[in-house]
Parts: structure tokens; sequence; C-alpha cells
């Protein structure tokens, strides 16, 4: 709060006043994040088949991190791993379930595969956010869990098809 106050030029009470405990400020950051990864998805090309799908609202959400990251590393190192699971975790389960649905995969199947793959997307955007791994392998980490991921979850969706 004070590192926002010092660069508002404003005192931590006016920040308090302003915007409200801490928590909302993380929550808010986290809130954006989801929206405009929401808004960047429908701005994307159409994919065809759920395998594609689950891959690119993943390749999507690593876009949109990429696109601005000091708030939401600070947020997520801030946070921690365990308290993300208290959050919106990253909110992309939220978008992609209703996205694999229409490309044919059952709900119990859509849920399974937004949660597999949220869960391996958490660990990278954590790593990514703590600087332990790279933008490039953040990108790379995350395509390759997201693909394996929904092959294992989705893939009678996709043959079904």
């Amino acid at each position: 709060m004070a590192d926002i106050a010092d660069l508002a030029e404003v005192s931590v009470a006016t920040i308090y006043n302003l915007v409200g405990p801490r928590d909302r400020i993380l929550a808010s950051v986290l809130n954006g994040y989801v929206t405009r990864l929401a808004a960047n998805l429908t701005d994307r090309p159409p994919t065809t088949g759920v395998l594609a799908t689950a891959v690119s609202v993943y390749m999507a959400a690593v876009d949109e991190a990429l696109s601005d990251p000091l708030p939401l590393r600070a947020v997520l190192r801030e946070l921690g791993p365990l308290n993300l699971q208290q959050t919106k975790g990253a909110g992309v389960d939220d978008v992609i379930v209703p996205m694999l649905c229409a490309q044919g995969a059952a709900e119990d199947q859509a849920r399974e595969a937004a949660r597999l793959i949220n869960y391996a997307f958490r660990g990278t955007l954590v790593s990514w956010a703590h600087g332990l791994i790279s933008d490039a392998r953040f990108r790379a980490d995350t395509e390759l869990a997201a693909s394996r991921i929904a092959q294992a979850t989705l893939s009678t969706a996709d043959d079904d098809a």
C-alpha cells in the first residue's frame, strides 16, 4: 500500500479511503486479468475442436499475462501459490468450460479438463511470476501442459466429432 501511495503521491490513508483494503486491490488486478482474457478470447480467430480450443484458451491466458506483466507478477508474488487457489485461480476455468462444451465436449469432461489444465497453468503462472522461468518457457510449458492434458481428458470428444 505504501508503494501505491508513493507512486500516486498521496498518503496511505488516502489509498485505504479511496480503494479499500489490500485484498481488494489484489482481487481487482486478478479480476481485470480475467476480464481482459475473456475479451481477448472473443477477438481471437475461432478454433475447431476441443483440443485446439483448450490450447488456444491457455495460450490467450499467457498472451494476456505477458502483455502487462508487472501488476500480475506483483499480485501473484504477494498472494503466493496457496492463496491463489482461494482467488479466481486466474479465472481461466470459468472461461474455458463453455467454450469446450460448444465444441462438443461433455460438461463433466470439460470441467475435468479445465480443472487439470488450470492446475498446471497455475504452477507455470506462479513460477513465471517469481522469475523462476522465462517468458518463452512460460509459453512453451503452458502449451505443452494444455495440449497433453486436453488430449488425455478430451480426446474422445474430438474422436466423436
